[in-house]
């Protein structure tokens, strides 16, 4: 088990909370252009137990998936990606990888909703090691649901 602060928590008091390590793993596409992020992202999702292959653009996730030595349950993508971007890459390979989650990450990506009409789930930049485990779980709960289902209504 491994032991985090929950996000705006600054004090080492009893609201820490425990990130529960799974004997499941998933293994996940990671595409980040930045070198320092991609490492970072890669190395605390094998912290927390999954498979992970890292690429530094769209075009070469693209190629990854094509070539078929990777099998993927989750794609992590960055949505502004030089080239091709996170979203239209997402697009794709949700059609070639059938039952693909998604989780993109951006730190101005909140306005993707409607530009997409495969279920995604966000994660801002920066973030941490609770929150990633979070989204994750969310990920897997949301798994097989109809998109409109999935998503939270904007509407009250």
């Amino acid at each position: 088990m491994i032991w985090t602060r929950e996000p705006g928590n600054d004090a080492g008091d009893a609201s820490d909370r425990p990130i529960q390590m799974t004997s499941a793993t998933a293994p996940i596409l990671v595409v980040e252009d930045d070198p320092a992020t991609r490492s970072l992202m890669s190395e605390m999702l094998v912290l927390l137990g999954h498979q992970v292959s890292a690429a530094a653009s769209a075009e070469e996730a693209l190629a990854m998936v094509e070539q078929g030595r990777h099998r993927f349950a989750i794609l992590l993508a960055d949505i502004n990606l030089p080239g091709m971007s996170g979203i239209r890459l997402a697009d794709i390979l949700v059609r070639k990888l059938p039952g693909l989650r998604v989780v993109f990450v951006s730190g101005n990506g909140f306005l993707v909703a409607d530009k997409t009409d495969f279920d995604f789930r966000l994660l801002p930049k920066p973030f941490d090691l609770y929150q990633l485990q979070l989204v994750l779980n969310e990920t897997e709960l949301f798994a097989g649901l109809p998109v409109a289902a999935a998503r939270p209504s904007l509407q009250k």
